[in-house]
């Protein structure tokens, strides 16, 4: 540093100042700011002007120039302090399927008041309805990103950053189903990835042989020999909806008379001749249930109809003769009393007789009142001859009346059974 001589008047105050301090010597055991700083302090207490190396000349006042030195050796001693700018946390989104919401994630560290917003840098793969909402809506498959951010520049905002993921197409995986024979039920596994909302659903490429009843119950019913196809899939169109895979299987014929049934026939009611009886009767593989009389002169059998024809024990058997899965059930018989039927002629017959006695007693009863006083007039006579009505073998009701004297009263006795009563009719002759 040069430190010369002023020009004469210019600067009274301060008077053969001059020499030179070279480069990297120190002066009475001082370094060189150390003699720069004693330079400046010198000046500004005599008043005079210095001239630094640029040949520039100050004058101030012996304050100002105390406050100048000091700011020259703070600035040249200290550079400016760093103000930290805020940083942005923001997590990592997971891979999702096309049409999936996927939330967003992010924080300010340390926190301030501005708010972290979101955007899209690939809107044809994902959009930001709202940079203030952080939720992000797939439209397509591909890979999406998204940027955090804050409005503003560093360092009073945070410093962008981007996270990037993938929207991918689901695939249905699905498991292959077991062979197996006829009328077995199938459950069926089947999965989405990546896992998404939509139900996997199920239906049958061959009816004739399996069915679905329900698109959403994995379960297959199988019901005739040969191969079974079955379909798992979603509702709508790729992308959004995985494509359909399809699986199948075989359905085999059951070895006859491998799975056993077994035959619940109820007991028929007892009834008379000529008395229609319904049986009922089920098989325990649900097959139908068939029906033969043991005893065919007595009661014979068409469907589940008993027809009875003759008096006596009736035997009916139930059977089930199987099929290609089940053996044929051991046959049930059950019995039941046919009793004989009373005849409409015999009992016509009683009615009429009985009306006819009670006809006629009624008619005795009125004669024997109109003469009972000339019978009065007569003697007292011996008992006179009867008539008696006596049941007569053969069928119900039939009775036989024989005199049994000639005198002027008769008495007619009818006893449906001997010893069970006897009406008796007077007539009085003259």
């Amino acid at each position: 540093m040069d430190l010369n001589q002023p020009p004469p008047g210019k600067m009274p105050h301060l008077r053969g100042l001059g020499g030179k301090v070279a480069p990297g010597r120190a002066t009475g055991g001082r370094s060189r700011l150390w003699q720069f700083l004693g330079i400046i302090l010198l000046a500004a207490v005599l008043g005079g002007p210095a001239r630094l190396a640029g040949g520039g000349y100050q004058e101030t006042g012996p304050s100002a120039k105390v406050q100048n030195a000091w700011l020259t050796a703070s600035v040249s001693g200290a550079g400016t302090a760093a103000v930290a700018s805020p940083t942005i946390t923001f997590t990592q989104p997971s891979d999702v399927t096309v049409g999936a919401s996927v939330a967003l994630s992010a924080s300010v560290s340390p926190p301030d008041t501005l708010p972290v917003l979101f955007s899209s840098g690939t809107p044809l793969v994902c959009t930001v309805a709202s940079p203030v909402v952080p939720t992000v809506t797939t439209i397509a498959v591909g890979a999406c990103t998204i940027t955090a951010y804050q409005n503003g520049k560093p360092p009073q905002a945070a410093p962008d950053v981007s996270r990037s993921f993938q929207v991918l197409a689901p695939t249905i995986t699905f498991v292959q189903p077991p062979d197996v024979t006829v009328g077995t039920s199938v459950a069926l596994s089947a999965s989405v990835s990546p896992p998404d909302r939509q139900l996997v659903l199920f239906h049958s490429g061959t009816p004739s042989v399996c069915t679905v009843a329900d698109p959403a119950v994995p379960t297959v019913t199988t019901i005739a020999v040969g191969t079974c196809t079955i379909t798992a899939y979603q509702d709508g169109d790729p992308p959004r909806a995985a494509p359909a895979v399809t699986q199948s299987f075989q359905v085999s014929p059951v070895r006859a008379g491998s799975v056993a049934q077994t035959i619940t026939f109820g007991q028929p009611p007892g009834g008379k001749v000529g008395v229609r009886v319904t049986l009922s009767a089920s098989a325990s593989s649900h097959l139908p249930v068939s029906f033969r009389s043991g005893t065919p002169s007595v009661c014979t059998v068409a469907g589940r109809t008993v027809t009875t024809i003759a008096a006596g024990p009736c035997t009916i058997t139930a059977s089930q003769g199987g099929n290609a899965r089940y053996a044929a059930a051991p046959d049930v018989s059950r019995s039941f009393q046919v009793n004989p039927a009373t005849p409409r002629v015999a009992r016509t017959r009683i009615i009429v007789l009985g009306a006819i006695v009670l006809v006629a007693a009624a008619a005795a009863a009125a004669l024997v009142v109109r003469r009972r006083p000339w019978l009065h007039s007569h003697p007292p006579t011996a008992p006179g001859p009867s008539v008696r009505a006596v049941p007569h073998i053969g069928p119900p009701g039939l009775v036989s009346v024989h005199a049994t004297g000639t005198d002027t009263t008769h008495t007619v006795c009818i006893e449906p059974s001997p010893g069970a009563g006897i009406t008796t009719i007077e007539e009085a002759r003259p």
